[in-house]
This record gives C-alpha cells, sequence and structure tokens, in this order.
C-alpha cells in the first residue's frame, strides 16, 4: 500500500476538515500541473501566490483569470495574487512558461477550490512543501495521481 493512516494536524482547518490526504516530496513542478487533471475537476479555481514572481507569469496567469475569486485573501496581499481557471488550455500554456523560466520567477503558494470548496493548498510549492488535499477526493484518484509523480501519500485522519 503507498499510505498510512495518522492522527489529523491541527493546521489542516485550511482545507475546513480534519481528515486529509497528504502529499510529500513533489519535487517536478511541470509534471505536477500536467497530472493536476486526476485530481482536481477542469473548471475547478487555481489561486496562486508569489512573491518573486516575473511579470511573464502574471501575463500567463492573466490569460486565464477567473473573473470570480471563491475566497476573500485574507493578511499581507504578495506581489502575485491570481484566480485562475483549471482547463487543459492553461495547463499547456502554464507548462511551457514553466519550462522557459528561471524558478525564481515563479509562484510560492497555490490552492485550487471547486464548488466552493478548497481542495488542496500547497504551500512553499517550490521549495519542498507538502500538498495537503481534502478528503472529498477520492483514494483512487490520489493513487493514480502519485503514481504518475512518484510521491507517497498518506491519509491523516481518523479511520472511518
Amino acid at each position: 500500500m503507498n499510505h498510512i493512516y495518522t492522527e489529523p494536524h491541527t493546521e489542516i482547518r485550511h482545507i475546513y476538515t480534519e481528515h486529509h490526504w497528504r502529499i510529500t516530496w513533489i519535487t517536478d513542478v511541470e509534471r505536477f500541473f500536467k497530472a493536476l487533471r486526476l485530481i482536481v475537476p477542469y473548471g475547478a479555481i487555481l489561486y496562486f501566490e508569489g512573491h518573486k514572481a516575473a511579470t511573464s507569469l502574471s501575463r500567463v496567469l492573466q490569460k486565464h483569470r477567473s473573473v470570480r475569486s471563491p475566497r476573500k485573501i485574507a493578511g499581507k496581499r504578495p506581489l502575485l495574487s491570481q484566480h485562475v481557471i483549471f482547463t487543459q488550455e492553461f495547463v499547456d500554456d502554464f507548462v511551457r512558461f514553466l519550462f522557459d523560466s528561471p524558478r525564481r520567477n515563479r509562484f510560492d503558494h497555490v490552492h485550487c477550490y471547486a464548488n466552493d470548496k478548497m481542495l488542496f493548498w500547497f504551500h512553499d510549492a517550490l521549495s519542498g512543501g507538502d500538498l495537503v488535499v481534502s478528503r472529498d477526493v477520492k483514494e483512487e484518484n490520489i493513487s493514480a495521481f502519485c503514481r504518475e509523480l512518484g510521491p507517497q501519500y498518506l491519509y491523516e485522519g481518523a479511520i472511518v
């Protein structure tokens, strides 16, 4: 089996449940976005934050921006703060940008919302942060996603 059951962590309030999936050691951001379709439905909203993001990244995100922001953003706004609609065209454009862009000019965090629920958050996405995914995403999808990327996953929370 590829997963482990553990007790819930308090920081998961971001996912609005104390039961969730945690995926570790995602190091290839390009492959991450190509595989995202396995856990995120097209039409979902991705929210990007970046503190050193380049203008070229803003242009790519702006092309796919969402008119509607599903959540209010609290705290200090980063240099980059953009909601986009998750589509295959977005993935193609974004992966092309990532291929041509220095790592320092990318984003720091990405969150995903669908049907007014947070599906995942990925803080420190380019520096070894964990991807935390709502329990609303089925294990078969999590497993397929991890097979495509190579990392391990675990379920955090009480066994039901």
